[in-house]
């Protein structure tokens, strides 16, 4: 049976202002680095967003897969207490093939 586990390539892949081209996303999954963009620029995108994210947390909206479940539980507010809990959880429910 060929071993499926990911190869590390040595390569690094850049995260940041631009699309990822197939061929990288296909070195990441054979086990490239990944390393976000250091420009000023990107990280200004970043932290905008994470601006907006966390002021439509606070007024109480419902944002899907942040604070509320997803697919047909996106309904299903999460309590604000285990918010910061719902990546994980997310990771081991598919994870263990249940999902």
């Amino acid at each position: 049976m060929r071993n499926m586990a990911p190869q590390a390539s040595g390569k690094t892949v850049v995260v940041g202002g631009r699309r990822l081209s197939i061929e990288e996303v296909c070195e990441v999954s054979r086990g490239a680095a990944l390393r976000l963009e250091t420009g000023t620029a990107f990280r200004g995108r970043i932290e905008r967003g994470a601006k907006v994210l966390a002021e439509a947390i606070a007024s109480g909206r419902m944002v899907y897969g942040v604070n509320t479940g997803f697919g047909d539980s996106c309904t299903v507010e999460i309590p604000a207490d285990v918010v910061t809990q719902l990546p994980a959880h997310l990771v081991r429910y598919h994870g263990c093939g249940l999902g």
